[in-house]
């Protein structure tokens, strides 16, 4: 069935054939992003692996990201971090609800405190940037406006304005960013023990075609992969419980 989103044709497959048409034999044809303003100016006209056009720029990218940041050696890796901040958020509820148990302020906003959670599982990174300083501060903005102008609301609010300015932020914190991590681990090889998926795309600029624009585009492929999606499904969670 073909429907019409505004002027983007959309297909709604509903069979398994068809789907199978589509998935294996006309894979090729359906395997390009449709391009849109938000993946041209956040994503370096296209450059990471999400919205980049099928080819072999595409292909070496996802090589990179399923051999090197996603395999399960390198997942399994990063659980001593997942562990310790979600203990970190346990206790903090632990903490808010018990400095006044008989108080309406002792509600606890879960919301706001998964947020952070996803936020500070710093496997990409590094390091906190949701709390702390100046740079938490604007880590924090950055995200909240980014998570604004990603919803299909924000075209409904004239938010596409922004996209140039906000762009443009995030870029200047991914630089910082990648800087400091050129700084401290400009030393490490492929065969040493890269700490954190920005220091592992750092150390394969050697020997792959990721240069410093591929490798701030993939890390905010798992930004936005790693943090909204894990926002919404846990927020989902709550009233099961």
């Amino acid at each position: 069935m073909l429907l019409h989103f505004g002027s983007v044709p959309v297909l709604v497959v509903s069979s398994d054939k068809t789907a199978g048409q589509i998935m294996k034999t006309h894979d090729i044809t359906f395997a390009n992003t449709p391009k849109n303003t938000f993946f041209k100016k956040f994503c370096y006209n296209f450059k990471d692996v999400a919205s980049a056009p099928y080819g072999e720029y595409w292909r070496q990218m996802k090589s990179i990201c399923v051999l090197n940041l996603l395999s399960n050696t390198r997942v399994r890796s990063f659980r001593g971090v997942r562990e310790e901040e979600t203990k970190s958020m346990i206790d903090n509820i632990t903490k808010h609800c018990s400095s006044s148990p008989y108080s309406i302020s002792s509600a606890v906003n879960l919301s706001e405190m998964l947020e952070t959670l996803t936020n500070d599982v710093r496997v990409a990174l590094g390091r906190k940037y949701s709390d702390g300083p100046e740079r938490g501060r604007t880590f924090k903005k950055l995200a909240g406006e980014l998570t604004l102008v990603m919803s299909r609301i924000a075209r409904l609010n004239g938010l596409d304005a922004k996209f140039d300015d906000l762009a443009k932020r995030f870029d200047e914190f991914l630089e910082i960013v990648v800087q400091e991590h050129m700084d401290e681990f400009r030393g490490l090889t492929k065969n040493e023990d890269q700490k954190y998926l920005a220091d592992v795309l750092l150390c394969l600029q050697a020997d792959s075609p990721i240069d410093r624009v591929s490798i701030k585009a993939i890390i905010l492929d798992v930004f936005v992969g790693g943090t909204d999606t894990s926002l919404h499904s846990k927020s989902g969670q709550c009233p099961s419980f």
